[in-house]
């Protein structure tokens, strides 16, 4: 999540359980400590590009970590002899309960059982910055801070910004349920046969998403809006390219698969090896992209045989005002660039129909048009390559 919600329902929940006892020092402590876990960013840039992957969202968001702080915290009392309060060490636990719970709920994935298991676990059912929940939550925490009420009307304005925010995450839940039945049942009703399904938000408000259904040969992707005014949802197929990515260190390889969660698309483009990752920033549905998603890592070998990486993200040459207004129509039902209905590399091709503007095409002629698969993006300025 983002770090304006991680201190908002941070300090939110100090002004809820202590705001009445401390006063403006609940709300501060709060909203620090629901930071802490993310402090791991500031140790990434001593490692390599491959290590970074596994050090942000590690061990400083483990279940560990969660009980650890708190009891360090009361250690640290207890050396200086000083008087312990239980009031403190409860703040803390919530603070960061809070960090990981909402963590979890996105689609990145959270190392939860660090050190024991590099597992991600993640619900993905919100996503990375969602104002819906946030400016709720916000609203009345400012409300209580300015308040001049007395303090159990100051710490009912919090409960009822964390209730609201409460409910929100639960609809989510419900919301996701349902539209991963959704994907489930178009995937059923085309006959498409697949091993994993992921689910993923795409848009503030939990309107938009994705479905990304892994097979033995590739992906086949699709975008779902709850404004759409028709219930079918085409998927465009992918050749996953494996084989392309065995002449590299498997070392490597197999930390970049994890981090994807299996979920990657491997092109040779340019003299470069690109791994398109499946797990976030995807844009299809609102931009004329030959891939599904603007974020990958470029994989070379150095002259003495190195695996050598850089994770870079592809940059709209779309104006950001037409980008956003773009995704806005998307959102609303409607589909504002040329759906890519094929796309082949080799020999297998998956073609689908295409459905412009959100209504569904009536001609028999669709699932053979020819879609135009011209990129609108360019690579944007990455980080420096890393030797491994």
């Amino acid at each position: 999540m983002d770090i304006l919600t991680h201190i908002v329902v941070g300090a939110s929940s100090g002004g809820m359980l202590l705001g009445a006892k401390h006063g403006k020092k609940a709300f501060l402590v709060g909203g620090i400590t629901a930071i802490l876990p993310d402090l791991d960013v500031l140790v990434t840039p001593m490692f390599n590009t491959i290590d970074q992957l596994s050090i942000h969202r590690g061990i400083t968001h483990s279940l560990l970590f969660l009980f650890a702080i708190p009891l360090l915290y009361m250690g640290s009392k207890k050396l200086l002899n000083r008087k312990i309060s239980y009031d403190w060490p409860l703040l803390i636990f919530i603070a960061l309960l809070s960090h990981l719970v909402l963590d979890v709920m996105t689609n990145y994935g959270t190392q939860i059982f660090q050190p024991f298991s590099n597992r991600q676990v993640s619900l993905s059912n919100i996503s990375v910055i969602d104002p819906v929940f946030t400016l709720p939550v916000l609203v009345f925490l400012l409300i209580s801070m300015v308040s001049k009420k007395p303090a159990p009307v100051r710490t009912a304005y919090n409960k009822t910004g964390l209730l609201i925010g409460g409910v929100y995450l639960l609809l989510t839940l419900v919301n996701k349920s349902c539209i991963e039945n959704h994907f489930k049942n178009s995937l059923q009703k085309q006959a498409i046969n697949y091993e994993k399904l992921s689910v993923i938000p795409s848009s503030l408000g939990n309107l938009l998403w994705h479905a990304v259904a892994k097979t033995e040969d590739g992906w086949y992707v699709g975008d779902y809006s709850l404004m759409d005014q028709y219930q079918d949802i085409n998927f465009t197929f992918y050749e996953g390219n494996k084989e392309i990515l065995k002449q590299y260190d498997s070392r490597v390889i197999q930390k970049l698969i994890w981090y994807t969660n299996g979920n990657y698309l491997v092109r040779q483009e340019g003299g470069f090896t690109r791994m398109y990752h499946l797990k976030c920033h995807l844009t299809q549905g609102y931009e004329n992209n030959p891939y599904p998603s603007a974020g990958f890592f470029e994989i070379t070998k150095s002259p003495d045989g190195n695996t050598i990486i850089s994770s870079k993200m592809m940059q709209s040459n779309t104006p950001p005002g037409e980008l956003i207004a773009n995704k806005w129509r998307r959102i609303m039902g409607h589909r504002t660039t040329p759906r890519l209905s094929r796309y082949h590399s080799g020999s297998k091709t998956r073609v689908n129909s295409a459905e412009p503007q959100g209504k569904k095409s009536n001609s028999l002629l669709a699932p053979y048009i020819r879609r135009q698969e011209v990129s609108s993006f360019e690579t944007r300025k990455s980080q420096l390559p890393i030797t491994i």
